[in-house]
């Protein structure tokens, strides 16, 4: 279902209620990829190999896959897709870098109330969608 859902978000065919709840789900899973089955499923072999000393949370394991997926022997193709789709997604909207959005979310509130909403929903009606969603 989820699957269904992201393809129709990429096309924007989905109502904007069903758009806003599939980003907000997206902001979600941003900080620990066990809430992201998809991600988590494809990196299951790759998070063994070379972030089994990373704890989780924070987007630790996320940041040391991403860290880790040039490494010439071991690291998949699929999990190396996915987590550079993250990070592109991430570098499009800040909401998505969980570490910049949770190390920033007292500045952020300090811009124009008016100029930020609208930023917001700009980003939010073209938001990427990340390669574990789709």
């Amino acid at each position: 279902m989820r699957a269904c859902l992201a393809k129709k978000y990429k096309e924007s065919s989905l109502t904007s209620a069903c758009r806003t709840a599939m980003f907000e789900a997206m902001i979600e899973t941003s900080e620990d990829i066990r809430l992201d089955k998809s991600l988590l499923s494809s990196c299951s072999a790759e998070t063994a190999k070379f972030c089994s000393d990373t704890s989780w949370g924070s987007a630790r394991i996320q940041k040391c896959l991403y860290d880790s997926r040039n490494k010439p022997v071991g690291f998949g193709t699929s999990c190396k897709a996915e987590i550079e789709a993250k990070v592109i997604a991430a570098a499009q909207d800040y909401r998505l870098d969980w570490r910049l959005s949770s190390k920033c979310a007292t500045q952020i509130p300090k811009y124009d109330e008016e100029k930020l909403r609208a930023a917001e929903e700009e980003l939010a009606a073209s938001a990427p969608l990340a390669a574990a969603d789709r």
